[in-house]
């Protein structure tokens, strides 16, 4: 693994939550269409709507909170995909902490916090993480996502599991099909 690769992001990120404004605890207003497009998508399970906040290009990348990373419009498209084919989100809340905007490139810290379904056994689960988003304005669509990540945060489960899953017993010979 070449981590010289990854050196320019990690600085990125560094030098910009320097210089970034500290306690802001609300989307400031010229994100706030993204950030709402964003978590609608999110709820709305609708692909093309998550898809179309990103950059399109192949320099797009996304690391997801287990570590992986996705590159690529296509790969984030797969990922998103993926997530809502597994995931319904009910609730969705971005507590954002730090956006620094110059000029048409921005960051911006936050921390994300969601209640889902998982769509096989409906069990209930709590999603809480940090993120950052590293953005582009557009003259077209606006800001757009051209890095994101999200990671774990010290200290808390990224997933916890809110109740059991539904326990589906079948019924045998002779027995009403309650649960014991």
């Amino acid at each position: 693994m070449n981590v010289f690769k990854y050196l320019p992001l990690s600085f990125c990120f560094i030098a910009t939550f320097a210089m970034a404004e500290e306690g802001q605890k609300e989307c400031p207003a010229c994100l706030q269409q993204l950030a709402e497009g964003w978590v609608s998508a999110l709820k709305s399970g609708d692909l093309e709507k998550m898809a179309s906040l990103y950059d399109e290009g192949e320099g797009v990348v996304a690391v997801e909170s287990s570590g992986r990373v996705r590159k690529g419009a296509a790969e984030i498209r797969d990922m998103y995909k993926a997530a809502f084919e597994e995931l319904q989100f009910h609730k969705v809340d971005l507590d954002f902490e730090r956006t620094h905007v110059e000029g048409k490139f921005g960051t911006t810290y936050f921390k994300l916090r969601a209640l889902a379904e998982i769509r096989g056994n409906k069990a209930k689960i709590e999603l809480y993480v940090q993120g950052t988003w590293v953005l582009r304005k557009e003259k077209k669509k606006g800001w757009v996502i051209t890095q994101e990540h999200f990671s774990p945060i010290f200290g808390v489960e990224r997933v916890k599991h809110l109740d059991p899953p539904d326990k589906k017993v079948q019924p045998n010979e002779g027995d009403k099909g309650e649960a014991q």
